[in-house]
This record gives C-alpha cells, sequence and structure tokens, in this order.
C-alpha cells in the first residue's frame, strides 16, 4: 500500500506539469486550448489506484498467514 500511494504522488507530482507542458506545446502550434484540472478524477484515479494495491496484496499475505513460522524462518 505504501509503494502504491508514493507512486501515485509520484505520478501527480509529475504528470501535472507534463500535462501542462504538453498543453503548452500544443498552443505553441496555434491550437488554444484550457488547462483544466478535474479534482474528481483526481480522487477517483487515487481511489482505483489504492484499491488495485489492497487487491494485488491479497494473494501474497494469505499465502503468508498460511506459512508455518519456523518453516518461514528456516527458509531464508
Amino acid at each position: 500500500m505504501l509503494l502504491s500511494a508514493l507512486g501515485t504522488v509520484a505520478g501527480l507530482v509529475v504528470g501535472i506539469p507534463l500535462g501542462n507542458l504538453v498543453l503548452v506545446a500544443i498552443q505553441s502550434v496555434g491550437l488554444e486550448f484550457d488547462f483544466v484540472f478535474p479534482w474528481s478524477g483526481l480522487m477517483a484515479a487515487v481511489a482505483v489506484g489504492l484499491v488495485f494495491a489492497a487487491l494485488a496484496a491479497l494473494i501474497p499475505a494469505r499465502q503468508a498467514a498460511k506459512l508455518d513460522i519456523i518453516r518461514a524462518l528456516r527458509y531464508e
């Protein structure tokens, strides 16, 4: 979950300025567009990303829960 949250934050920090940069490049060609930032889309993307991270963590967590502790420690 932590990696998913960090990836989401990093994607936002990098993605928003890059989106604006692409918009400036398009405007330099002569096309006019406004930069609109959809906050609802941001919240939906964060929620979906965290839900998928939780679902992806379920299988390894269940496998780890079924292991015998002594056998797991002896493996390493």
